[in-house]
């Protein structure tokens, strides 16, 4: 989704800049034209890599997470929750939007996270060897996020990995925007676990 909105970014700056260069530019030379608009689609480009990328947090090292936990704490905009789990499902990706997952907590709430920087707990893999391997979900862990802008910085994982139960089909597009699919870290009370993921297995995504 957000790859979409960027190429409908840097398509109607694009669009913009041709009526505007044209106009000022009526009878100036070509080559001058072509290099604005070189010039324009670059700097689109650039702009909606940063408008439209998951905010600080994602693609982070080890270290660099643990420097911006010190950096948040220290002026008071860290927020810290802590988690016991039970048990876990994952959601398929709908293009860039990040990793879903649903988690059933000790007590039988539900939380669900999603974004961009569940990748870095994520397993990787070179060929059919693991590289990196899963540390998230997590039967106990912990999540740090800025206290105002409430994006996650770091997870703490301190106990046993859970695999996910099951993959279930992603959302589909209309349900991007409405209260289909829940906010980041958001607590689900009315629903349990094994509603949430029938729900969800049985549904196969609009076309």
């Amino acid at each position: 989704m957000r790859l979409t909105f960027a190429g409908l970014f840097v398509f109607a700056g694009l669009a913009g800049g041709i009526i505007v260069v044209s106009s000022v530019l009526r009878n100036g030379p070509v080559w001058l034209m072509s290099t604005i608009m070189v010039l324009l689609f670059f700097g689109l480009t650039i702009a909606a890599l940063v408008l439209f990328n998951y905010p600080a947090g994602w693609r982070r090292t080890k270290s660099d997470r643990a420097i911006l936990v010190k950096e948040l704490e220290g002026q008071g905009l860290l927020a810290s929750e802590s988690f016991k789990a039970r048990r876990s499902f994952q959601v398929g990706e709908f293009e860039d939007e990040g990793s879903h997952y649903f988690l059933e907590l000790e007590d039988g709430r539900v939380l669900f996270l999603s974004g961009q920087y569940l990748y870095d707990y994520e397993p990787v893999k070179e060929g059919d060897e693991i590289v990196r391997p899963r540390r998230f979900p997590n039967a106990d862990f912990v999540i740090h996020r800025h206290r105002v802008k409430r994006y996650v910085v770091d997870i703490l994982c301190n106990g046993l990995v859970i695999e996910p139960e099951v993959v279930a089909p992603r959302f589909s597009p209309d349900d991007f925007g409405t209260t289909n699919i829940p906010e980041d870290g958001q607590i689900i009370t009315d629903r349990t676990f094994e509603q949430l993921k029938n729900e969800r297995v049985k549904n196969s995504p609009r076309r």
